[in-house]
Parts: structure tokens; sequence; C-alpha cells
């Protein structure tokens, strides 16, 4: 079953009922992404699918689609960075929680009595991975493969060899 859900959910109801939550949320509509963000235009594609593990527990599937404007930090230029993603979270209440986590799922610490409570809201967990997936430093990837013409490339010293005059002493023969 798709919705909708903008506002804060229980995170538990939505993983014991197996719902799915998809949309589309423009970039400027998630405040603490647009200041990493050159232009805040655009939007992307979400769908976060509830479930729950082995023991009961509650996690999520986010899978993300769309595209970013970063400033690149070689050439200082807007650039348009893909995202597509799909990350596994499952939610835990403490630390000691994580090594009982299925493998393929990344933590997300929440107090238990948030997950109860409606506190959940499927729009943050998509700007949190969001925020997750920008890079520290951009690098339009158009770059990366060109070397830059005012960057100094060091060479490695040559090696000196401290015994090399003694070879040439060895290949004359005494008379």
């Amino acid at each position: 079953m798709n919705a909708v859900i903008s506002s804060m959910a229980d995170a538990n109801r939505l993983a014991t009922t197996g719902r799915t939550v998809a949309g589309e949320v423009a970039l400027k509509d998630l405040p603490r992404l647009t200041g990493l963000l050159v232009e805040p235009f655009g939007s992307v594609n979400y769908k976060l699918v509830f479930s729950t593990d082995m023991v009961g527990r509650a996690c999520v599937r986010i899978a993300l689609n769309g595209a970013a404007r970063l400033l690149c930090q070689r050439s200082l230029e807007g650039f348009d960075f893909k995202i597509d993603s799909d990350t596994q979270l499952g939610f835990i209440a403490t630390e000691e929680e994580e090594s009982a986590l299925m493998p393929g799922f990344d933590p997300i610490l929440v107090d238990p009595a948030m997950i109860a409570q409606d506190a959940i809201t499927p729009l943050g967990l998509v700007e949190d991975e969001l925020i997750l997936l920008i890079p520290p430093v951009p690098v339009n990837p158009a770059l990366s493969n060109t070397e830059s013409p005012g960057i100094w490339q060091a060479r490695a010293p040559e090696k000196a060899h401290p015994f090399a005059a003694l070879s040439s002493l060895l290949k004359t023969k005494p008379s």
C-alpha cells in the first residue's frame, strides 16, 4: 500500500503493517539540506518500505532518486550531483542493539518512546539520508579524470645507490 505521509508517524505501526510511503519532495522544502546546495531547485523521488526483521524490530528501506546542484570545490562552479540510493535502516534503542542488526542494515538510534509515539517523520528520514549522501568536498565527476594545470605534481626523488662505486671496483680484476 502506498501512502504519502509528511507529518509524524508511528514507525512500529508502519513496520508491522508493511506500509510503503512514496512520493516526491522539492529540495527547497528540506531546510537542513538547502545549506549544502548551490541552488535548492529540483526534487527527489523517495520510497520508504517499512518492515520488521526476524526479532520484530522496525526497519525501513529508503530508495532515493533525483539530482541536487552542488558547488564543485575544484572549479567553484555548480554541477548536478546524481542521487541514486538504496539504504536499509534498523531502528535501535541502544547502541548495544547495533550488533544484533541483520547484515546490510545501518542503525538509526531512536528513543524507544519516540518510535511508539508518532515521532518519526518519513520526510525527516529522507532528508537525513540526503544529507549523508552529499560528499563533504564535492567535486564534479567530469573534472576528476583531468589534471588541473595549476597544480604542481611532485616526483619521488631518484634513489641514490651508496655502493654503486664499489660495483665498478668488483668488475676490474687485480693483476
